[in-house]
């Protein structure tokens, strides 16, 4: 089969090249313009019709439009009766641009957007407000803190947002006209830009180093009305532009209209950024503001740009004088206070630092509701239709931001903390920092965003002690009240130390009132009172309690601040050794005394169970007592409780004890306290003295505590030795037994055997000098015993030497007395006061007249009168049911007469006589002797014996420095002393030990 051959398609040219109607360009101009001016006018959109028309010479589409050819003048356009739709127009502003008739387009569509920000927002404006203003609505917040201003801040906040709303209003809708307008010229835009510095429409694509300025700038920087978008400008197509500077949309080139008309009309800063300013310093006064109304006109000042460069500025300053006022008037004191006096009024310190914190909150909130979301909405702005430089064509949609828009975007979140910073700046630094003693106003001023001159006149009440130190007093706003006010002077430069400086004058001034004023009055009193010993209780008592509120402080309410806890240190270094009136205290620089008190209240502590407990806190305290009834599991918890009383006590007994200077003072009075409670078994624990010893130890050293260590060595030898005689004395038994003794002789061993002895042997250095009483006739029950102690002793240790201390011996004495009927009663009384007792043993049969205290000390050997009498007063006028002996008193005639109240001292006339109706329910009765109370003497021979001591010492150093040294300048030579010493020295006492030496030829 024969195939068909194939027919060749052929295109043919036109016979005449087609053209564009004489008025496509008129009438598509015209039918877009009068659209858009329906669409602000909520009008249906209708095609135009021509109503007369004189025909033009045809163009041809290779042609284009000419220069200013834009159809004939006598062509009239009126709108029809066939609607358009925008997608029509959209495609219609397509064809225009298809066809080069894009500039002249651009150019009447910036004429017809001129024309809409004058229809739409000012001849409104200007309808409903044909007077300008009152000033004080323009003035916005310089009237809000007047309290003569004549309007009520609801009636202020009112017409303020009234105004905002009209503006807010009229804004809306010229924005609504905008992006609809900008939907249907989109091709337009995306073409073809506008160069306000050159007054030039060019292409986009044919622009160098333009786009990124436009995605960064939005706006615009210059100026809209400089540029006279609506003037007679030559329409240009330049395909290479080189030219620099903004380049503007649609969007921006209709913004821009609507800020320089309204800029013209006074509508900026006078009406629509004082209206909000206003509005925002009235909701500090506690207004609610419209805040759904106040976005919204962030952003418009957002899309105007006037958000940066006229409303920050305006808020700062307004902002700035509203604190400033407020700040005065608090330091003033004309509402807050009750006394208007100067310097001598009262501020309420827990209400300022409340009202800041208020203050504070508000603004924050503030910033987080308009400050914070203005940024996110310049972010959208700058998205709207722009394009960046790194798209490759002209039809994509999407705008991609730049580096640059993305970095103004964090500058604008960084400046949410304007507000908080002015509070900072205006309301809290004038009273935080005082204009006295400023610590960094350079610092303070460079945090503040807005330079604003201080209103001030006279400073700050804040650190006042009249107001501080009652805040720093209470217990109860130690966390709502002082915490507020460190986290407070955090915020300021210098705050933090002005508040350090203010905490270590408080805590100084109260260790030096509860040093100064208690040792003072002890001074200058008589020590022997009960009311001194007392106030020497309340020394260190009154200073426990001030460290534990310190600590405090400086726990909960500063956050444990090094800084803070060093200040301390040097506060409480200076309280303990500050001098006081005592001339012994002024040579020593001041701690003498307060080492002293300090090792009496360990000494009243460790003899006392019921004190350390009472010590402990009311929590640990009232847990003990709800498990006083729960058998085993309450002795678990007392001992617990016990235990940790034990280790808080001595804990804040040595942080005192650290930061005295007089640590040898302490160590003697200790010593001496330690022995009496471990000779007469005072102590309450053991275990409680070892491990404070322990403490002492590890804070002063070996050397410090070796005496005190070698007591507990004695008493644990004592115990060894005790055991070894008793071993002994069985012993002796035995073989008393053995040789089957005569019976006279073994009955008298019997009788001496039914008194038991128990000896301490003590090392000489290690304990202090008690007297000796030599003289003292013993019983001869205690004779026979002490004579075979002496002889065992000599024989297990030879070589030693045995002094018997009478003064601190104890003894359990069975007593018969008549009342009792046959029931024995245990008296536990010293040695003395036994040795006074077996002289009426003989006698209480007799019808003697008694004995005086002259028969009683040859009786006895007692060559001491005091300790005579101590003995004495305590048998005879003691508490009920110790009264062993009776005192019966003489007058100066010879008359006898018992006096219901018995006078303490003894007479050579007093008789004693031993009480036959003496009666106690107790089976064992302790009769303490009257201790001999501490006079200003011994205290004073105490403080001797250790300058002694350390005129030894430094003596030792001097010598110790000159042999490593050879020879030395006078100067070096007292420093190093100084620096070796460890106790507080001056300089005329280390020259006077040196003048010493030279005298003795130790150096010269």
């Amino acid at each position: 089969m024969k195939k068909k051959a194939l027919h060749k398609l052929k295109i043919k040219p036109f016979a005449k090249p087609p053209s564009l109607p004489p008025d496509f360009y008129e009438q598509s101009t015209q039918t877009l313009i009068r659209c858009t001016e329906a669409i602000l006018r909520k009008q249906p959109l209708y095609r135009l019709t021509t109503a007369t028309t004189t025909p033009s010479s045809p163009k041809s589409i290779d042609q284009g439009p000419l220069e200013g050819d834009v159809g004939s003048p006598s062509t009239k356009w009126s709108p029809g009766s066939e609607p358009i739709s925008r997608e029509e127009l959209y495609r219609l502003v397509n064809d225009l641009c298809v066809h080069q008739y894009g500039p002249a387009l651009y150019r009447r569509l910036m004429e017809a957007l001129d024309e809409a920000a004058q229809e739409a927002m000012i001849r409104p404006w200007l309808e409903r407000h044909p007077v300008p203003l009152s000033k004080e609505t323009q003035t916005g917040a310089s009237s809000t803190n007047s309290q003569s201003h004549g309007n009520s801040v609801e009636d202020r906040g009112e017409d303020a947002m009234r105004i905002t709303r009209e503006l807010q209003e009229l804004h809306e809708r010229y924005i609504c006209y905008l992006q609809c307008v900008r939907s249907i010229f989109l091709h337009l835009d995306r073409l073809l830009v506008y160069l306000p510095a050159q007054d030039e429409v060019v292409l986009r694509s044919g622009m160098s180093g333009t786009t990124s300025n436009i995605t960064s700038r939005p706006f615009g920087d210059s100026n809209p009305a400089a540029g006279g978008v609506g003037g007679n400008a030559n329409v240009t197509s330049k395909t290479n532009s080189n030219s620099s500077g903004p380049a503007w949309s649609l969007w921006e080139v209709g913004l821009a209209a609507l800020r320089r008309h309204m800029e013209q009309h006074n509508m900026m800063e006078p009406v629509l950024v004082a209206s909000m300013v206003q509005s925002l310093l009235l909701e500090l006064d506690d207004w609610t503001t419209d805040v759904s109304l106040m976005k919204q006109s962030i952003r418009m000042l957002l899309e105007l740009d006037l958000y940066t460069d006229l409303f920050l500025p305006t808020l700062e300053q307004n902002v700035s004088v509203y604190l400033q006022t407020e700040c005065q008037r608090w330091i003033n004191n004309d509402e807050h206070n009750n006394n208007n006096d100067g310097d001598d009024a009262l501020m309420d310190i827990p209400a300022f630092l409340r009202h800041v914190d208020r203050r504070l909150r508000q603004c924050n909130d503030m910033a987080l509701l308009y400050l914070q979301s203005s940024a996110s909405s310049m972010t959208l702005s700058v998205g709207l239709g722009l394009l960046d430089d790194s798209s490759s064509s002209s039809s994509s949609s999407t705008p991609m931001p730049t580096n640059q828009s993305r970095h103004r975007h964090r500058r604008q979140v960084s400046k949410n903390r304007i507000l908080t910073t002015l509070v900072d700046t205006h309301l809290l630094a004038p009273h935080v920092t005082p204009l006295a003693t400023s610590c960094d106003t350079t610092a303070a001023a460079a945090a503040a965003p807005t330079s604003v001159t201080m209103i001030q006149t006279q400073t700050s009440q804040l650190w006042s002690p009249k107001n501080l130190y009652p805040l720093f007093d209470d217990k109860e706003r130690i966390v709502p009240d002082i915490k507020r006010l460190y986290v407070l002077c955090q915020r300021v430069p210098g705050g933090l130390d002005a508040l350090k400086l203010a905490f270590g004058q408080y805590s100084r001034t109260r260790g030096l009132e509860i040093v100064r004023a208690n040792v003072n009055h002890v001074n200058t009193t008589n020590p022997i009172s009960n009311a001194a010993m007392a106030l020497e209780r309340a020394v260190i008592i009154g200073l426990l309690e001030l460290k534990e509120h310190l600590d405090q402080l400086q726990r909960l309410a500063f956050g444990n601040d090094e800084a803070f806890a060093a200040c301390l240190r040097s506060i409480w270094e200076e309280v303990l050794n500050a001098p006081s009136s005592d001339s012994t205290q002024a040579q020593d620089g001041g701690g003498r005394r307060v080492a002293e008190l300090l090792a009496k209240h360990v000494d009243l502590r460790f003899k006392n169970a019921k004190a350390i407990l009472s010590s402990s806190s009311p929590t640990t305290a009232s847990a003990s007592a709800s498990d006083s009834t729960r058998g085993l599991a309450n002795n678990t918890n007392t001992a617990t409780t016990t235990a940790d009383a034990n280790e808080t006590f001595q804990n804040a007994i040595l942080f005192l004890f650290r930061h005295v200077h007089s640590k040898d003072i302490f160590e003697a009075f200790y010593k001496r306290d330690l022995a009496k409670r471990l000779l007469l078994n005072k102590s309450v624990s053991i275990d409680m003295e070892r491990s404070f010893l322990t403490l002492l130890k590890t804070e002063c050293g070996g050397a410090y505590t070796s005496k005190m260590e070698g007591m507990f060595k004695d008493m644990d030898l004592s115990r060894d030795v005790m055991q070894s005689y008793s071993s002994y004395l069985a012993g002796i038994n035995n073989n008393n037994n053995n040789n089957n003794e005569s019976s006279s002789m073994q009955n008298n061993n019997n009788n001496n055997n039914k008194v038991d002895m128990e000896v301490q042997v003590l090392t000489t250095g290690y304990w202090p000098i008690y007297p000796m009483h030599s003289a003292l006739v013993l019983p001869p029950e205690l004779t026979f015993h002490q004579q075979q102690f002496d002889t065992y002793y000599k024989t297990k240790y030879q070589g030693r030497r045995i002094a018997w201390q009478y003064s601190l011996g104890q003894c359990i004495v069975r007593g018969n007395f008549p009342k009792m009927k046959g029931k024995p009663c245990e008296l536990v009384i010293s040695l003395c006061q036994t040795v006074v007792l077996m002289c009426f043993n003989t006698r209480e049969n007799s019808n003697d007249d008694g004995l005086t205290i002259v028969d009683i000390m040859k009786q006895t050997g007692l060559e001491d009168r005091g300790e005579t009498e101590r003995v004495l007063q305590s048998l005879s006028m003691g508490r009920d049911g110790t009264r062993v002996l009776i005192k019966t008193e003489y007058e100066l005639d010879g008359v006898t007469k018992l006096k219901t109240k018995l006078k303490r001292p003894v007479s050579d006339q007093d008789i004693f006589t031993f009480n036959t109706d003496f009666n106690s329910s107790q089976r064992r009765v302790r009769i303490t002797n009257v201790q001999m109370k501490e006079t200003t003497q011994e205290r004073t021979k105490t403080v001797e014996a250790v300058s002694r001591d350390r005129l030894y010492l430094i003596d030792a150093a001097v010598v110790r420095i000159l042999k490593a040294r050879k020879s030395l300048e006078h100067v070096a030579l007292m420093a190093q002393v100084m620096t070796q010493l460890k106790f507080p020295a001056t300089s005329p006492d280390i020259k006077k030990r040196v003048e010493s030496l030279i005298e003795r030829e130790y150096m010269e």
